[in-house]
């Protein structure tokens, strides 16, 4: 078992980064436990349940957001099976610092072709 912190960052359109969610919006750090051969499908899924209990959160549903993980730099991760341990390997850290992204799904907007009256 490894411990570890993790945050929620959230899209802003007007500044186009990445914002933490403050404690009081229900995000802020979190220390938490997982196996070190967790990988980041693992961490998404821990985060998920964490910042969106019962799948919603304050900033909306789950299903109005796309998701990813970062590092403490917010630099996302080649592939998805790395684990725990390995980044830990890689850091050097001694608390490693992940955080679940989201941005804004785009609404696809279909307009309706006119019709011959």
């Amino acid at each position: 078992q490894s411990t570890w912190d993790i945050g929620w960052l959230f899209f802003d359109d007007l500044t186009k980064s990445y914002r933490q969610v403050r404690k009081s919006s229900g995000g802020g750090t979190r220390h938490v436990s997982i196996s070190s051969e967790a990988n980041i499908d693992d961490v998404l899924t821990q985060g998920k349940q964490l910042f969106f209990p019962n799948s919603v959160s304050s900033k909306g549903s789950e299903n109005l957001f796309d998701f990813e993980v970062r590092d403490f730099q917010q630099r996302t991760f080649d592939t998805y099976s790395i684990t725990i341990s390995d980044i830990y390997e890689a850091t050097k850290l001694k608390v490693l610092s992940l955080y679940i992204c989201t941005k804004p799904k785009k609404e696809i907007v279909l307009h309706d072709r006119p019709t011959d009256r």
